[in-house]
């Protein structure tokens, strides 16, 4: 059995530490082809220390679709367009947009922190009934921009026109889309900082930053930090940030913004992945997926299943873009155009 479990903090939460959050939550959820609106605006606190972990909800309040703000009418009326604009062969089961502000405040060794965010999320569930093919992905960040839709949009387009083609080709070159490289490096970097990983390969992982998104759960300052070398080397033992994705839950050590370093490659890619048809999945082999796949010379759509050992993974990373987006994925991972090279046998057209 692989283990994926992270390091953990070395004193993040030594102590006793009181959390706070101050929030407003927006979803507009399309289910089904039936709409549903809630705004919540809530205040919760947790207490943690090594012995003992508790929370509580000390307000809540709900707004229903008769009494919410024009933003929220605004993000509603973007779900329906985009709605509209799945091509026929689809089936749009499910869409939620979410948005929110949040304060927050920690007190730890008679020491306060005070911080403010905001996000906003778009995940969406599409089926292609003839083919049986389901694409789940979510986008967004501290807002949505040009680049989540046009990731939404490409993949749909191409989910539409999915088929069944021979592949005949024995080495495979595989382009990996950012949605689905950023997939990759979140699968594999708690495996990596278990210490199973055994190099060289010519891939390098770093925590980064983010231009908005510049604090942990404790409001430390994310800093950028190596998380894996080309030479095969783990350089953590000790994770210095959480991730709170709320107060009812237990801070866990995690690393943030995984980003992996450029690798220049002239290879040309036999096929290029847009979106994962099955997310990644530890198998007794490794690590398995199933892609959504464009043959850029054919212009042809179609399904591609992967299952390799996670270290040939990594060996098999010929190619990275430097430009890269941002995914919800963890605690944040950019994901950039990424070339791998898949031995015969190892992958299933």
């Amino acid at each position: 059995m692989i283990d994926q479990s992270l390091p953990q903090a070395r004193s993040s939460i030594a102590s006793v530490q009181t959390y706070r959050k101050r929030g407003t939550t927006t979803r507009v959820e399309l289910h089904n082809g039936r709409a549903s609106i809630v705004e919540i605006e809530e205040i919760g606190e947790s207490y943690d220390s090594i012995e003992e972990f508790r929370s509580r909800t000390v307000s809540t309040q709900s707004r229903s679709e008769a009494n919410i703000s024009e933003r929220t009418m605004a993000a509603l009326a973007s779900a329906n367009q985009f709605e509209a604009s799945v091509p026929g062969s689809l089936v749009l089961e499910r869409l939620v947009l979410l948005s929110g502000r949040a304060d927050h405040s920690i007190v730890h060794e008679g020491r306060a922190n005070e911080w403010t965010d905001s996000f906003e999320r778009l995940h969406i569930s599409l089926m292609h009934l003839d083919a049986r093919e389901r694409v789940e992905v979510e986008v967004g960040g501290n807002s949505l921009d040009r680049t989540d839709r046009e990731t939404i949009t490409t993949i749909a387009s191409l989910l539409a026109r999915i088929g069944r083609e021979e592949v005949t080709a024995g080495e495979l070159n595989l382009s990996l889309a950012p949605v689905v490289a950023a997939a990759l490096w979140a699968t594999l970097t708690p495996w990596i900082l278990s210490g199973a990983s055994k190099g060289p390969s010519a891939l390098t992982l770093d925590q980064s930053i983010h231009p908005v998104l510049v604090r942990d759960g404790n409001g430390l300052m994310i800093a950028p930090k190596h998380l894996y070398d080309h030479d095969g080397g783990t350089l953590w033992s000790e994770l210095p940030n959480v991730f709170r994705p709320s107060y009812r839950t237990k801070p866990v050590s995690m690393p943030f913004h995984i980003r992996a370093h450029p690798i220049q490659s002239v290879v040309h890619s036999h096929y290029e992945a847009h979106a994962l048809l099955q997310r990644f999945i530890w198998t007794s082999e490794g690590l398995a997926t199933r892609l959504l796949c464009k043959n850029p010379e054919t212009d042809s759509v179609l399904a591609i299943a992967l299952s390799m050992d996670p270290q040939r993974w990594l060996n098999s990373t010929v190619g990275i873009d430097p430009e890269a987006t941002w995914f919800p994925n963890l605690a944040g991972t950019y994901g950039s155009k990424t070339v791998i090279r898949i031995a015969a046998g190892q992958w299933k057209g």
